[in-house]
């Protein structure tokens, strides 16, 4: 079984993904943070694996758009990257001839 790595490169950048206890924002409890100022994902430490797998994917999705400078107001991204960070990670689990050929080098 995979386990969460440790790092994850967006861009020119090096995210450490740190698992913690407990992740929270302006005083609110959350799965999943993304400091793109710190160059860091947080992820709740006690969750079942495969909400991590798609908190992961949503906080990187943020990094993604950080990285890229969004022009999308926070709101609108947040509830874009909700929607799709779970949709996007079953397409790519559903189909993983898909996700051969978008990763191969050749």
């Amino acid at each position: 079984m995979a386990e969460i790595p440790k790092s994850v490169t967006i861009g020119p950048h090096k995210y450490t993904i740190l698992r913690c206890p407990k992740v929270v924002d302006q005083g609110r409890d959350l799965n999943g943070e993304c400091d793109p100022d710190e160059l860091v994902i947080r992820l709740r430490k006690y969750m079942r694996r495969s909400m991590s797998r798609e908190i992961l994917l949503h906080e990187v999705m943020h990094a993604l758009a950080a990285n890229g400078g969004s022009p999308i107001p926070d709101k609108m991204e947040e509830k874009f990257v909700t929607v799709m960070a779970p949709a996007l990670l079953q397409v790519l689990r559903d189909n993983p001839d898909l996700l051969k050929f978008l990763i191969s080098q050749s």
